[in-house]
């Protein structure tokens, strides 16, 4: 029986990302509980679904950027950009957790300065993080990766997959954003409306 192998955990870039991956992703798991317990509804802008689903998913995301620097050579930034990117998804999923328990929306709420200011921090946190995940992007495509051809070819488009779906998520926001500016709601995106988990 082979070992699954967990040596990447312990490589220093990948160690804040796997250890508040985890954090993050417990936090999304708690949140499920709460929402057993509480019950309330699944949709709509104040639910326990973005907690859940933001805490869970972000935890994932960080532990596999983890995953992946530990297959990337040396850079010197390396250990700058994998502790800031760690703390902005971390810092960003506690924002999304406190508006939750605070009763109001987390996106797309300027009702009060508070509620402005914090979505604002919210969207800067994850442009860094969709910039730290371009540049992982680029750098798998033009260093060598230290797995088998099947799984480099994975990760390359794994990450791209990735920067795409960043990408799209800034322009919806961007969208809701100008909608609100000319008195529309922001949850509609054309006529499909809001593209979510």
């Amino acid at each position: 029986m082979k070992l699954l192998n967990t040596a990447w955990c312990r490589e220093n870039r990948a160690k804040p990302l796997v250890f508040l991956g985890a954090v993050l992703f417990a936090s999304g798991v708690a949140h499920l509980g709460v929402y057993c317990i509480d019950g309330g509804a699944w949709e709509g802008d104040i639910s326990w679904r973005k907690p859940i689903l933001f805490g869970i998913s972000a935890g994932l995301t960080s532990i596999s950027m983890g995953w992946v620097w530990g297959s990337l050579s040396t850079w010197k930034y390396d250990r700058f950009l994998s502790w800031t990117a760690a703390l902005a998804l971390l810092l960003e999923v506690g924002l999304i957790d406190l508006q939750q328990w605070r009763g109001v929306a987390s996106h797309f709420n300027r009702s009060t300065a508070l509620d402005s200011a914090i979505y604002n921090v919210m969207g800067l946190l994850i442009l860094w993080v969709t910039g730290v995940i371009i540049a992982l992007t680029v750098r798998s495509f033009t260093t060598p990766l230290s797995q088998p051809t099947p799984m480099v070819i994975a990760i390359q488009y794994g990450l791209l997959y990735l920067t795409i779906s960043c990408g799209l998520g800034i322009l919806i926001n961007i969208n809701g954003d100008l909608r609100m500016q000319h008195g529309m709601p922001p949850a509609q995106y054309g006529d499909a409306g809001v593209p979510k988990f």
